[in-house]
């Protein structure tokens, strides 16, 4: 009886395991197998912010090969004169300060530090009292004043003006410019480029009377030598 039970008991346990086995078979084979994932998420990243970097790289060096080197000539009252390399668009200020800032012996009221510079021009920094006319000396031998009468000149023959030799554009001459006109000194001078830069292009010549120390006998005998 005891061998009987015994084996009752094994063959039980056997059923036992082999249903447990089944079981664990059957949700085996029933579970969709795992797919990989295309790439690392880790990687995924990394490669991203690498074309992005790449992309802005591009992006930065196309637009400095699209700026163009120009060279000027500092002399005068600079530290370090010379010629310089800058980039178009550039001003007077930048080409200053690229040679290395004014001397004290320099005029610092007869500059116009916002005029654009341009290739193969000359910037002569004049001494204190020195009675230089044309400080910027432009390509085959145009000057300041030369550039800004012929531009003033255009124009009025754009519009159908009648062209009137000899006159100074308000908005676009430098302070020693302002200066050849009688009537203006160069305090006169500065407080209409100091208008200029904050309130924006002078839009007729009566705008002048806003200007202190410019009354209305003083902006009319002007306007003899002045343009927009």
């Amino acid at each position: 009886m005891e061998i009987e039970e015994k084996k009752k008991k094994l063959i039980l346990l056997i059923i036992i395991v082999l249903v447990v086995g089944g079981g664990i078979w059957f949700l085996g084979s029933k579970r969709e197998p795992q797919e990989l994932a295309p790439s690392d998420p880790v990687e995924s990243t990394e490669a991203t912010s690498l074309a992005k970097d790449t992309g802005e790289t591009s992006a930065s060096l196309k637009e400095e090969s699209t700026t163009k080197k120009i060279y000027v000539d500092m002399k005068g009252e600079v530290k370090h004169p010379g010629m310089y390399p800058l980039q178009e668009g550039d001003r007077v200020y930048d080409a200053i300060q690229a040679a290395g800032g004014l001397t004290k012996a320099a005029e610092k009221d007869r500059l116009d530090l916002a005029q654009k510079v341009q290739d193969e021009m000359t910037v002569i920094i004049p001494k204190k009292g020195e009675k230089k006319k044309d400080w910027l000396r432009y390509p085959k031998g145009e000057t300041a004043t030369s550039q800004t009468n012929s531009s003033s000149a255009g124009g009025a023959k754009d519009s159908g003006q009648e062209e009137e030799g000899g006159k100074i554009s308000v908005n676009q001459a430098t302070s020693e410019q302002l200066q050849t006109i009688d009537g203006i000194g160069e305090k006169k001078a500065q407080k209409i480029i100091q208008y200029r830069e904050e309130k924006g292009q002078i839009q007729s010549l009566d705008e002048l009377q806003n200007i202190d120390g410019f009354g209305e006998k003083t902006v009319e005998k002007l306007k003899k030598a002045l343009v927009l």
